[in-house]
């Protein structure tokens, strides 16, 4: 074999490997083309039609009592919203489905129905973003307008998102712990002014006095075009129509 022969040799596995990437590339920008004709406004809020729609789903038999119901949500939420960094929702979703283990798919009966209950899942959270964002002070939790829901499941939902972040909040209890016992433990309606004064000062705490903590943008709602091969809305990283299509 020929130097020339070698060279070449040794060359034609990263000439392969430039063309798959260069194939892939080509792809991901044909797909985000694609994806940006269907893309509705940001800051989508939601409406009393979708809040219902989705708190049905949420407490429906399927799902045995895995999926958070509205109030573990809006804890979850908060905490996601006001907390150190950015969730990713292909991140959070999973444990709005299982809120203990984050692993079973939700149950949708057809690709409408996932992006009726994605797209008021991220209205959801933008409608809890948008409230940090004009009057941290105002927020009120579920629990203090409607029994209802429960302070309890507030607390665990709250909970759970700090998860995403566990050293960050981990030091701000142990800085702060008077901010989380409204939040943690809330027992009646009564404790929701306190936890509302607590939000708020965790808010100012991470936007503020840790200026690196960029605020939230809102979140565009899912296309409302999802196919069987593209990836399922749940967040599980299967195909649609090998998870819950």
């Amino acid at each position: 074999m020929t130097p020339e022969q070698r060279v070449a040799c040794l060359r034609q596995p990263w000439v392969k490997a430039r063309r798959r990437l260069r194939a892939a590339f080509q792809h991901a920008r044909r797909l985000w083309a694609k994806m940006r004709g269907h893309l509705p406004p940001q800051g989508h809020r939601m409406t009393p039609t979708e809040r219902q729609i989705l708190a049905d789903f949420l407490v429906h038999p399927e799902h045995e009592g895995r999926a958070m119901n509205m109030a573990m949500l809006q804890g979850y939420l908060a905490a996601l919203v006001i907390g150190p960094s950015t969730v990713a929702p292909s991140l959070w979703f999973a444990r709005v489905w299982d809120h203990e283990h984050g692993k079973q798919a939700p149950v949708f009966d057809s690709m409408d129905e996932a992006n009726a209950i994605l797209g008021s899942l991220i209205a959801c959270n933008n409608e809890v973003s948008a409230q940090f964002a004009s009057d941290p002070a105002g927020f009120t939790p579920l629990f203090a307008t409607d029994t209802e829901h429960s302070a309890a499941d507030w607390g665990k939902g709250f909970y759970l998102a700090m998860g995403f972040a566990r050293t960050e909040w981990a030091r701000l209890m142990s800085e702060h712990p008077a901010w989380f016992q409204p939040l943690l433990q809330p027992a009646t309606p009564a404790d929701a002014a306190k936890s509302s004064a607590a939000l708020a000062k965790i808010h100012t705490f991470w936007q503020h006095g840790h200026p690196a903590r960029a605020p939230q943008e809102p979140q565009r709602r899912v296309d409302s075009k999802i196919s069987r091969n593209d990836p399922c809305p749940c967040g599980s990283g299967k195909k649609f129509k090998k998870c819950c299509g």
